[in-house]
């Protein structure tokens, strides 16, 4: 007879929760959205921290589970930029720099939340996947 794993939900569970900062990232776009990025912020760190699958790898996963969570903001930029600032240029254009400004936003929001993973974890693997370490000659 076979024994089950009492574990056996455990990855979907995990799974499940990963996507809490996401939704709280989503709830800003209906409200106060600096206070809405700044809460799931705060929960990416505090599951890069306890989540099994983040250990070792935190800066990574700050970064995958950062991004998202950051849409909404950038977008609130994005639109206030172009109505404030770019009201004489013609749509194409204002979608062109509306678009590089969104992805800018981005990547400034995903590299500063694996920065600030990588000053709070120190000591992390090297790679994804580990490179192989050079043999020592005798």
């Amino acid at each position: 007879m076979r024994r089950r794993n009492k574990r056996r939900g455990a990855g979907s569970v995990q799974a499940a929760i990963a996507l809490l900062p996401i939704g709280l990232a989503a709830r800003g776009i209906f409200g106060d959205v600096l206070l809405w990025t700044g809460l799931s912020a705060l929960a990416v760190f505090l599951l890069c921290a306890f989540l099994p699958m983040c250990r070792g790898r935190e800066s990574l996963w700050a970064f995958v589970l950062g991004v998202p969570c950051g849409v909404p903001a950038a977008l609130r930029c994005v639109v206030w930029f172009l109505d404030r600032l770019l009201l004489s240029d013609s749509l194409p254009l204002q979608a062109v720099r509306g678009a590089f400004l969104f992805l800018l936003l981005l990547a400034f929001w995903g590299i500063a939340l694996a920065f600030l993973s990588r000053l709070l974890w120190r000591r992390q693997r090297e790679g994804y996947p580990a490179p192989p370490r050079p043999r020592r000659r005798r």
